[in-house]
């Protein structure tokens, strides 16, 4: 398999609303990047939407994970949840929940009805979305002595790198977010600039540099 550099989603919500004999659907897609914002999000919908039936949703998270959860919130089993991961899979999207609101219009929809319902407010919420392609990344923190830090800080601005954030005591200690697709391509060449060397040396210049770098937990 090759590596999986950016992945796709939400650039912000989106809404969709589909309507059957007197039932309204409201579809809302958000962006998350974890269960904590999902739960808020969640959370949110059913104070907004005090006097609905049901909140029926889907959430998937995680890059190359099998990170997701259905509910059908009261609905007949696989007639709401699943609908709703499904047009979330053909989308090909993650980091993302669904969350469609049903306003009972007193007739009975029968499985297949409700399956289409939950289906068709998810997929016109979707298809009135932004996508975007978010790169992956990574939290890298520097250990770096003083006297390579101006270049440090010289190259990652060449390079288009943030540096998030400094300390200083002893060594200058930076944390910069790296693309994975930079870690792949670049890095060994942004290193060798800092420490003026050969790309096939970087490991042992900076040991005798007395730089170290390790990363972090995978962001998102």
């Amino acid at each position: 398999m090759p590596p999986i550099y950016s992945y796709l989603t939400l650039a912000e919500p989106t809404r969709g609303e589909y309507k059957d004999r007197g039932s309204r659907f409201l579809a809302l897609a958000v962006p998350v990047n974890d269960q904590r914002a999902i739960a808020t999000s969640l959370e949110e919908r059913r104070r907004e939407h005090g006097k609905a039936s049901h909140h029926a949703f889907a959430w998937r998270l995680g890059i190359g994970l099998d990170l997701y959860r259905t509910n059908d919130d009261g609905e007949p089993s696989g007639t709401a949840g699943k609908p709703i991961l499904g047009q979330i899979d053909k989308w090909q999207l993650t980091q993302i929940l669904v969350v469609v609101t049903r306003y009972f219009g007193g007739s009975l929809l029968g499985t297949s009805g409700l399956t289409e319902a939950y289906r068709a407010a998810t997929a016109q919420a979707l298809a009135s979305g932004i996508l975007v392609h978010k790169e992956l990344q990574d939290l890298c923190l520097f250990d770096i002595p003083y006297a390579h830090f101006p270049r440090f800080e010289e190259a990652a601005h060449r390079y288009g790198l943030h540096i998030d954030q400094v300390a200083y005591d002893t060594l200058c200690h930076a944390a910069v977010f790296l693309p994975r697709r930079f870690q792949a391509d670049l890095f060994s060449r942004f290193m060798a600039d800092i420490l003026t060397c050969r790309e096939d040396t970087v490991i042992e210049a900076a040991a005798a540099a007395g730089l170290h770098w390790r990363k972090e937990t995978p962001h998102p």
